[in-house]
């Protein structure tokens, strides 16, 4: 962990990854994917960043894509908004950063627990035949959002220091 704490120009190299996630995380998927399925539904199905059609015949995938463009819209506000104040707050060393990182960590590893959950009572439930959703979804679920959430909790707060805390 003490690698995480020495300096690489002006931050640690544990705030430079929790950096480097949230222009990723945060930025692309968060910010960019979740407007794009606000703006575009069917854009965003095409690029994978979305998994249900609106015009399915399943009821079932019809429902889920509704739920997730709910969501969309939830993330674009509350994750959108500490995706900002955390990126801010990390580069004026302000405690703000330190708070806001930490809540985009635990969300984006909540997500990730929400979402392969939902897809695996969707078999246990008998709505789908198989674990093909959950089997398609779970290792970009665990790469893209669950691990790097990990990481800045871990990365921050071997870092809280940096904040004058």
């Amino acid at each position: 962990m003490d690698v995480l704490t020495h300096l690489l120009g002006p931050f640690p190299i544990g705030i430079w990854a929790v950096l480097a996630m949230l222009l990723v995380g945060g930025g692309l998927f968060t910010l960019f994917g979740q407007v794009l399925s606000l703006v575009s539904w069917d854009t965003a199905l095409r690029l994978r960043l979305q998994e249900d059609s609106k015009i399915s015949r399943d009821p079932v995938e019809r429902t889920m894509g509704a739920m997730s463009q709910g969501e969309a819209c939830a993330d674009v506000i509350v994750q959108g908004t500490l995706v900002v104040l955390a990126f801010a707050g990390i580069l004026l060393s302000h405690p703000v950063g330190f708070v806001a990182g930490i809540a985009c960590g635990v969300i984006w590893v909540y997500v990730t627990f929400l979402v392969l959950s939902q897809r695996w009572m969707l078999y246990r439930w008998g709505v789908a035949n198989d674990m093909a959703r959950l089997k398609h979804v779970a290792p970009a679920m665990l790469l893209a959002v669950g691990i790097p959430g990990a990481l800045v909790v871990v990365c921050l707060v071997v870092n809280r220091g940096f904040f004058r805390w």
